[in-house]
């Protein structure tokens, strides 16, 4: 009975003993950062939060093409879209076809703009010259303005922006070709992949300080991914 319980007792002691080594182990693995004792951490080495890091890295892989580069989103904070539109006037229509291309930065707080006017604009409205007299003929026009969002839902942003622009031609709409420019606009999420559509009205004109200054209108529909 004596010898069963010494060969009892040795096995305990050696038992204690790998538990012991085990736990000297486990200990300087976690002071040399090796290894987490606690599987709940919430934050990883660099004490960003897990499951953030794991969505961010989730979403630039959505965004991104296989070159690990997306074309809409050139920089960080910062979106291009492009689009199409028409041009028209407050009572109608105005059948000017226009291609927009903007960048946006700072999260869309400012917006750089290419504008392409591809058609003639025809003159409507009471005063003027039936439909076939051109009120202003194809040009580019620029833009730089800041926007501000004054509407946040899940999937609707609104934005109003104030800025310059410039345009290439002189007509009967503008008599300058440096002008105010004034946005609003209705932005739509398309989902997590980061897509979206902008449909935007703009007006550029020069605030009469020289007349003729009826203004261009655009009235466009943008995308981004």
């Amino acid at each position: 009975m004596s010898g069963l319980l010494r060969v009892a007792y040795a096995a305990f002691r050696r038992e204690e003993s790998r538990a012991c080594v085990r736990g000297v182990v486990v200990a300087l693995l976690v002071l040399s950062g090796v290894f987490d004792s606690s599987p709940t951490r919430a934050e990883d080495e660099a004490g960003q939060p897990a499951d953030e890091k794991a969505q961010a890295a989730n979403q630039t892989a959505q965004t991104a093409n296989g070159s690990g580069f997306n074309p809409f989103a050139p920089c960080p904070k910062c979106k291009l879209l492009i689009g199409a539109g028409q041009t028209y006037q407050f009572w109608g229509w105005s059948d000017g076809v226009v291609l927009p291309v903007t960048l946006e930065l700072d999260e869309s707080r400012w917006e750089l703009g290419a504008f392409r006017v591809a058609t003639r604009q025809i003159a409507i409205g009471h005063g003027y010259p039936p439909p076939a007299y051109t009120s202003a003929t194809p040009f580019w026009g620029y833009s730089a303005m800041r926007r501000w969002q004054f509407l946040h839902r899940s999937w609707l942003r609104l934005y109003a922006g104030v800025g310059g622009s410039y345009k290439t031609e002189i007509d009967t709409l503008d008599a300058t070709r440096w002008n105010f420019s004034y946005l609003l606009a209705a932005r739509f999420d398309l989902g997590s992949s980061g897509a979206l559509f902008e449909i935007a009205a703009r007006h550029w004109s020069n605030a009469y300080i020289k007349r003729p200054n009826i203004g261009e209108n655009f009235l466009t529909l943008s995308f981004s991914y």
